[in-house]
């Protein structure tokens, strides 16, 4: 996964990225920056930015899992993907800290927090994400 450091998000996709993932919609979503095909593969288009880890130090053994997280969230925001698909979603960011070499108290507590208290950033919103301001000039 390539990304980069910037000053006013934090991080941005650098190039597309895909990971197999055991969520299976029942119809095939595309959104600005994600989409995740019927066959659970999720793909994050080169350009998507997240703000890290929320209320965590970001290091780079939790890159790959935050921007899988935040990129699915951003479809649960989008009221593209089921929310029911939540514990999913979270399980997978902790098998992906895992799988990075996350200390595995460090990933436990990170988990937990999606767990208990990511709820909020994945109820779909109305309002638009800075990212997705069109301007035509």
């Amino acid at each position: 996964m390539l990304y980069r450091e910037l000053k006013s998000y934090k991080f941005e996709l650098a190039q597309t990225y895909q990971i197999q993932t055991e969520i299976f919609p029942e119809k095939q979503i595309i959104e600005s920056y994600v989409g995740l095909g019927v066959d659970g593969l999720l793909t994050i288009f080169n350009g998507f930015k997240i703000d890290g880890v929320t209320h965590s130090i970001t290091t780079s053994n939790v890159m790959r899992a935050a921007f899988v997280h935040d990129a699915l969230y951003y479809l649960h925001r989008k009221g593209s993907l089921n929310i029911s698909y939540r514990p999913t979603v979270d399980l997978l960011f902790y098998n992906i800290l895992l799988q990075d070499g996350t200390a595995k108290f460090r990933a436990w507590y990170m988990y937990q927090a999606v767990k208990n208290f990511g709820e909020k950033y994945a109820l779909p919103t109305t309002e638009k994400d800075e990212n997705e301001k069109i301007f035509r000039v």
